[in-house]
């Protein structure tokens, strides 16, 4: 498991009273609060939102996402029900999506009930350490496909239409990378990067750049395209696509 990042702070985040009085004012029969994502972790920095993960036992909130604000700060609120939040884990694992759990992992207990909260961030990061379900054979040969096609579309792409399809294409050898060649986890964001980062600098130093200039890459995007799709099994001939259970 990732250790906790530096702490990057230019203004004080919210204070423990204004946060309970805020998760109080959308969600008053709250049972325990969690203080979660990079707010919870100590690496949070001057371009993050506060994340917050407030579990009920009520009936009122199935599931729900809040976005609000505290003072400067974006809150992104999410509210989960008592018996729901197993399973959102157990979930996370079949599919793969690392985002609750890496939401709880290293959250921090806020306010409510402490040993539920300290019990949902243990089992949070036993599921970080389980790790997903392994990829399956069709699963493995959608990414061939879906690396294929954009591979096919970018060789068929003006300079002014490849900034278009560039990010997404990154996005796309990313999420591969992760899911059939790293950890399993179909991550996005900050996960995703930190992973590649320490595993793949080459990909990572892509990322971190291109966006300021796209044509100047496209090149080398494509050869590292090229090298993950035959890494993950090749490209896949339309025509004769193997029929997988």
């Amino acid at each position: 498991m990732r250790a906790p990042g530096p702490t990057v702070f230019t203004k004080d985040i919210p204070s423990e009273e204004a946060i309970k009085d805020f998760v109080a004012s959308h969600c008053p029969d709250y049972l325990f609060v969690i203080l979660a994502g990079s707010a919870g972790n100590s690496s949070i920095n001057v371009c993050s939102d506060i994340d917050l993960v407030v579990v009920t036992a009520s009936f009122r909130y199935p599931a729900a996402k809040v976005i609000d604000r505290i003072d400067e700060w974006p809150i992104d609120l999410l509210i989960l029900r008592e018996d729901r939040c197993s399973e959102a884990l157990v979930s996370s694992r079949r599919s793969a999506f690392a985002y609750i759990p890496n939401l709880l992992a290293y959250g921090t207990y806020v306010a409510g009930d402490q040993k539920k909260s300290l019990t949902l961030i243990t089992h949070a990061r036993a599921i970080l350490e389980e790790g997903p379900y392994p990829p399956s054979a069709r699963e493995i040969l959608n990414y061939r496909l879906r690396l294929t096609n954009m591979l096919n579309n970018i060789k068929c792409k003006t300079s002014d239409e490849w900034k278009y399809i560039a990010i997404p294409f990154l996005g796309l050898l990313m999420e591969t990378y992760c899911r059939i060649l790293g950890s399993g986890w179909r991550e996005g964001g900050r996960h995703a990067y930190r992973e590649i980062r320490e595993n793949a600098p080459e990909l990572a130093n892509l990322v971190t750049h291109v966006i300021s200039n796209i044509s100047e890459h496209s090149l080398t995007i494509i050869d590292l395209g090229i090298d993950i799709l035959n890494k993950i099994g090749g490209p896949v001939v339309f025509e004769t696509i193997p029929f997988v259970e």
